[in-house]
């Protein structure tokens, strides 16, 4: 396909006429354009309609090209019920008038070849995806399999009409784009050096960091291959870290940035990312094009023909009195015809690589970890020597990338402070039809640095943050088949178990109370003595009536949320207890012991993929 001509817009909110006055001679002095993309609202904002607005719509007023818009932060309601009226199934791209069209919220369209990413909704002022402050419920749902009007230019079955017009629904927006082929990527970020070059706990933290890091490239270098590129990302917020490394950013640029844009601008690698600058009062915005940048290579792929480079341009209000430039003429064929590019001059690197996903305050790199089994067991009666055996090391340690035998095929998910991973010899059956969770469903919750407790130094504050909504996020999964989970920890100081793990179950929902009851008698009669609900209820907290000590050594069991917590105290225990009496409970005990649940690697390998 040659190369065809493009022009992109600023926002037209109330300078209709003007705008269309514009590209009409634009599009007599530099066409023919094939398409017009407009960034932002079309229609100001309030219950009616002014006069150029209706114009547009009853067709008095029109467009010389054809011209795509999508919800910038608000659409009248007199527009939507139009649109509404043409498209009932409210999803793809419809014809508001003539060279006017639809393209919905959010998603992604083909256009004339164009594969196009767009993400419009109010400004993300509220904390960033992953915050649990945030208030996800307050989000619609939105179908993003609807069926779409048959069109000469397709959309992909990714585009909602749903209006965006909360933080929540913005954020819950840019998780379902990022949930597309289109724009799947793992999550590796390169992890910043230490702080502290001499510090040996920092440098070992580097070390395994960016082993994970190197693995993970792996991952998203094989889906890079697979997925198709997109040729432009058109969204009415900036991403956060915009800014860094350009030459001349607009002095606000750093208070514009938004997190979740950024992760999906980082995910989505566009040819170019087109936005607009907040616009207050009677300023026209700004207009900004920064110096192209080069998204991040991937040493597993062969070097590219045509390099990852993304251009950003932030565009000001149509037609301004201030004549701060608003539109962009583009001459270039969609990413699936070029076969070769230059690489621009001057070049950064991309500044999103490391705060996509990110609050300003928590730049740390997204290190990864595979898993290779269980705590090794030990006997209920421990040698007395126990105490003085040394714990396994990094080297050694069967949740460290760095051990050479790892068996990364069981990884399952992975993110900023842990990873979750298949264990060797899970405990459900997964070839069992009564089996709840597709692939079995028992995990491994597993910090990234090389640690033996959740408690054992003031960083592990982010580590069981992260642990806390794993442990959410799975139990959001298994309500979805009604099942609820089983979790427990086991620390246990002088033994050589070296690097904590929170291990997860599936059970019937309609199990849970009998198993609480079951466990808490079990523990009872090999001489356990639980605490207080009261002090289990609040030991996690750090002004827990518990010393730090008392976290050193324990075993901490919720079943469906309800814990059940032993402080060791350096007495004996057998730290298999919970999954020796969890088999028990589930009328498996030949199970109690993982090595004789271990399967061969391709069949572990078909259970973490139908996780």
């Amino acid at each position: 396909m040659p190369a065809q001509k493009i022009l992109l817009l600023g926002p037209a909110a109330g300078r209709l006429r003007a705008l269309v006055e514009k590209v009409t001679a634009i599009e007599a002095k530099h066409g023919p354009f094939v398409a017009a993309f407009l960034v932002g609202d079309v229609f100001e904002k309030g219950d009616s309609l002014d006069d150029d607005e209706t114009a547009l719509l009853d067709g008095s007023l029109k467009l010389p090209i054809p011209t795509y818009f999508f919800y910038g932060t608000h659409m009248p309601d007199d527009v939507q019920s139009k649109l509404e009226a043409k498209c009932p199934e409210r999803a793809g791209l419809v014809q508001l008038v003539p060279n006017l069209t639809y393209m919905g919220s959010a998603g992604l369209a083909v256009v004339h070849g164009f594969r196009i990413a767009f993400c419009g909704g109010v400004s993300l002022a509220a904390p960033p995806m992953g915050s649990e402050s945030h208030d996800a419920t307050r989000a619609p749902e939105i179908d993003w399999h609807a069926s779409l009007p048959v069109r000469a230019d397709a959309v992909e079955k990714t585009s909602t009409w749903t209006p965006l017009d909360t933080p929540a629904a913005v954020t819950k927006a840019v998780h379902h784009m990022l949930s597309h082929p289109a724009m799947a990527l793992g999550e590796a970020r390169a992890p910043p050096p230490p702080s502290d070059p001499e510090s040996l706990q920092q440098a070992r933290s580097f070390q395994y960091a960016q082993a994970a890091y190197e693995f993970q490239l792996e991952r998203d270098a094989e889906v890079l291959q697979a997925r198709p590129p997109v040729d432009f990302l058109l969204t009415t917020s900036w991403p956060l870290g915009i800014d860094v490394l350009a030459q001349a950013p607009p002095s606000n640029a750093a208070v514009w940035g938004q997190p979740a844009i950024a992760r999906l601008a980082e995910a989505a690698r566009p040819r170019y990312h087109v936005v607009h600058a907040p616009i207050h009062s009677a300023e026209p915005g700004v207009f900004w094009e920064r110096e192209p940048y080069e998204n991040p290579p991937f040493a597993a792929l062969p070097p590219p023909s045509v390099p990852p480079i993304t251009r950003f341009v932030s565009l000001a209000t149509a037609a301004n009195a201030s004549k701060v430039r608003w539109f962009l003429a583009l001459q270039l064929a969609p990413a699936d015809e070029v076969t070769t590019a230059a690489r621009p001059s001057p070049l950064t690197p991309s500044p999103l690589w490391m705060v996509a996903s990110e609050p300003p305050s928590h730049k740390k790199g997204s290190a990864k970890r595979v898993h290779t089994g269980e705590t090794e067991r030990s006997g209920a009666r421990p040698r007395r020597q126990r105490r003085t055996e040394a714990p396994v090391g990094p080297d050694q340690c069967w949740f460290c990338l760095s051990n050479p035998a790892v068996e990364k095929h069981l990884i399952v998910a992975v993110g900023m402070e842990c990873y979750v991973a298949l264990p060797k010899g899970q405990l459900p059956v997964s070839s069992d039809e009564h089996t709840l969770v597709p692939g079995g469903g028992h995990v491994l919750i597993v910090p990234i640095m090389h640690t033996p407790s959740l408690y054992a130094s003031a960083s592990s504050e982010a580590v069981r943050h992260e642990v806390a909504a794993w442990k959410a996020a799975l139990t959001s999964c298994y309500a979805s088949m009604d099942a609820v989970p089983v979790t427990w920890e086991v620390v246990r100081r002088g033994t050589r178990a070296g690097h904590t793990q929170t291990q997860v179950v599936p059970i019937a929902r309609e199990l849970a109370e009998a198993c609480e009851a079951y466990i808490r008698q079990a523990g009872e009669d090999a001489g356990y003595a639980w605490e207080a609900p009261s002090v289990a209820d609040v030991w996690s907290h750090e002004d827990a009536p518990v010393s730090p000590q008392d976290r050193e050594d324990y075993c901490c069991i919720e079943i469906d949320g309800r814990r059940l917590l032993l402080l060791l105290h350096g007495t004996r225990f057998n730290i298999q207890f919970p999954r020796e009496t969890l088999a028990a409970f589930l009328e498996m005990p030949e199970r109690g012991d993982w090595r004789s649940c271990v399967r061969a690697p391709e069949v572990e390998e078909a259970e973490c993929s139908r996780l």
